[in-house]
């Protein structure tokens, strides 16, 4: 997609976060800062193919014990305007969705605990930038 001044971002909210906003909810306005801070670092879509290498580098870097850069930066932007506490709180609160939803069995097993490694990832650099243990 090409980046120009007349580009519109659209970011898909589902409704209950939606709803957490409304009420000022200190994970969803995590999720909300956070999606934000991608369009900051890349206001342009992703290509199919690029969406692809994007997903295969997250996942080697979770298999390596870290995070890749875009999602660290994104998690900049919302402690930025958020706080690293209140960062963290958003991180702990998508964990814990994360292994509610997972024990149900709907959701492929292997891709939910990828995503929870990353979390947990996540979580303990805005502890170390932050000053936490």
């Amino acid at each position: 997609m090409k980046n120009d001044q007349h580009q519109k971002a659209v970011v898909f909210l589902k409704d209950a976060v939606f709803q957490g906003l409304k009420n000022n909810n200190t994970p969803e306005l995590f999720i909300l800062f956070h999606e934000l801070g991608h369009y900051i670092f890349h206001p342009s879509a992703k290509e199919p193919a690029e969406a692809a290498q994007y997903e295969m580098d997250r996942q080697n870097a979770i298999a390596a014990g870290t995070v890749i850069e875009d999602e660290r930066m994104a998690d900049e932007i919302a402690a930025g305007y958020l706080g690293y506490n209140a960062a963290i709180e958003g991180l702990n609160w998508l964990l814990m969705d994360g292994e509610k939803r997972a024990s149900t069995g709907l959701y492929d097993q292997e891709s939910a605990e990828i995503s929870m490694k990353e979390i947990r990832l996540r979580i303990q650099i805005l502890r170390e930038k932050a000053g936490c243990q």
